[in-house]
């Protein structure tokens, strides 16, 4: 089996668990109890066929151990219409399969107690009861509790009245001698029930186990897919649950990137739309690859163009801020150097140029949009300084405001250009180049 095939009996395997644990407890109850009524159907089946292979050589009392069996499986079939007519009702009460575990822990007590095995590995067969009673309701501690206490009381004065010899230890077996018991037949019967009890549990673990991976690996994958339409850093915080810086929109100080395709309207006019897709889907790409590796949150695609914020979700000084958007501006334009060498063959005849404008400013961060779909990023009048400031940038070229040039180092040399209008601006603001 490849892996493929093996990914989708897995995946299959995760839905049905799943769709189990949406059932009502009744409904849960049908199907375990369901299972151990086949189980015990199968074991009495089991007893009959050693019994009629024994022949003479027969060390138990067969007709009281064939009663209690039948008595057994006559209460868990009994029990299981009784969980049907609640299932049928889709009832979420519990109290049907709770009476049923506590009369078959009852009956399982009995059981070892007629064959001896109150002090052997049966004595463990609770544990199995107690999954059972978690599978239904796993926030039903106080059923598990009570079930072990009960066990435990049981057990105890099991014990109490065989000591002061109230009941006969072991009266299923007529013939205790190490001959007789190591008949095989009558050896495996007597482990058949711890066989079948492990395998149920096992398989159980197996399945749990199987949708746990399951459930990792789409979690991983919805992730994933969640990063191609969220930035990493919005989308690790949603992982996290860290939602409230990203939910609602909060006034930060922040360094925003704008870039723009130099005529991009003319590039599309001279290219067909399949080579345009490419060429676009590849710049998207390798301009979303830097920005990140910068530590930048990238916002929007408009277009061609670009708009990344340098501070938010995650807090960063705003002298780390600017130098890092200034860095990414730069590895941004020599990225571009090089997809242009891939982009000749393509019809690309002239380089593609980026204008990019940095500026640094507060402004409201957060998920903006209606609840069916959000975006993250940055509104108010300094965003929209960014974008006028870019607009001013030479093709190739990095222009950067006042604000975000008095936070930038030394490393960067920057040269006054002038001065540019902004709407909603009373005087004209100081704009500067980064000389490469």
């Amino acid at each position: 089996m490849d892996s493929t095939e093996q990914q989708q009996r897995f995946a299959n395997i995760a839905k049905a668990f799943n769709e189990f644990n949406n059932w009502v407890p009744c409904r849960k109850g049908v199907f375990i109890l369901t299972a151990i009524l086949i189980t015990h159907i199968c074991y009495w089946l089991c007893f009959e066929l050693v019994l009629y292979l024994s022949g003479d050589n027969v060390i138990v009392d067969a007709a009281l151990v064939r009663g209690f069996l039948w008595l057994w499986i006559g209460f868990l079939a009994s029990g299981l219409i009784v969980a049907i007519h609640y299932a049928h009702k889709n009832s979420n009460s519990l109290r049907p399969f709770n009476i049923v575990a506590y009369i078959y822990t009852l009956f399982t007590m009995l059981f070892c107690h007629g064959f001896g095995f109150m002090d052997s590995v049966y004595s463990a067969f609770i544990l199995l009861m107690v999954l059972g009673i978690l599978i239904l309701e796993p926030k039903d501690l106080r059923a598990a509790i009570l079930m072990l206490s009960a066990w435990a009381v049981m057990a105890l004065g099991s014990g109490i009245a065989v000591h002061y010899d109230w009941l006969d230890y072991a009266p299923f077996i007529i013939e205790r001698s190490f001959e007789s018991r190591s008949h095989l037949g009558w050896y495996l019967l007597s482990y058949l029930w711890v066989f079948q009890s492990v395998l149920m549990i096992a398989t159980w673990v197996r399945v749990v186990g199987i949708s746990r991976q399951h459930a990792v690996q789409s979690l991983e994958q919805n992730n994933q897919l969640i990063r191609r339409y969220v930035p990493p850093a919005v989308a690790e915080r949603i992982a996290a649950g860290d939602v409230a810086d990203i939910d609602i929109p909060q006034r930060r100080r922040v360094t925003m990137l704008h870039s723009d395709v130099v005529s991009f309207t003319q590039l599309a006019d001279r290219l067909e739309p399949e080579a345009l897709t490419e060429i676009l889907s590849t710049y998207l790409g390798a301009m979303a690859k830097v920005i990140e590796k910068h530590n930048g949150t990238l916002c929007e695609y408009s277009g061609d163009g670009i708009l990344a914020i340098f501070g938010a979700p995650n807090t960063m000084e705003p002298e780390d801020q600017v130098a890092k958007a200034v860095a990414a501006a730069r590895a941004m334009h020599s990225t571009i150097r090089l997809l242009n060498i891939d982009w000749k063959a393509l019809g690309v005849d002239d380089d593609v140029l980026v204008r990019i404008g940095i500026n640094t400013g507060r402004v409201s961060v957060g998920s903006f949009g209606s609840q069916g779909r959000m975006t993250y990023t940055a509104i108010g009048l300094q965003a929209n300084v960014t974008a006028r400031i870019q607009y001013e940038a030479p093709p190739g070229g990095i222009i950067i405001s006042d604000r975000s040039q008095l936070l930038l180092d030394n490393k960067h040399a920057t040269e006054l250009v002038g001065h540019v209008a902004v709407k909603g601006i009373q005087n004209p603001l100081k704009i500067h180049s980064v000389i490469a």
